[in-house]
């Protein structure tokens, strides 16, 4: 995901850098418009994933229920669509919380 967000900032560099050897006025004008769309855009999925990630809290899941730490953290570098890696890193939390919360019980 974050590849690709990077990739989207250089193509709009490159749309920027060529705004800016334009000559004719309107089509500039109308460029520099469409570009601003599209960085506004892009703003905007951005804070829409910061938020989804801010929102993040511990969660169990079935699907991962029989995955060690080890396997989930692989898993998560692995993983490219933010959904999925959001819902492993739920349980990752959700795992450290409950090892947490067995040893200081314990003890």
């Amino acid at each position: 995901m974050f590849i690709i967000l990077m990739e989207t900032i250089e193509q709009l560099n490159e749309k920027i850098d060529m705004i800016e050897k334009l000559e004719d006025i309107e089509l500039k004008s109308k460029s520099v418009k469409e570009v601003k769309t599209e960085i506004k855009e892009e703003k905007e999925k951005v804070e829409e994933m910061i938020q989804k990630i801010s929102e993040t809290k511990a969660k169990r899941h079935k699907k991962y229920k029989n995955m060690s730490l080890d396997e989930l953290s692989k898993l998560f570098d692995e993983e490219e669509n933010l959904q999925k890696k959001l819902k492993i890193y739920e349980h990752i939390v959700y795992l450290i919380e409950l090892t947490k919360n067995q040893l200081f019980e314990e003890a």
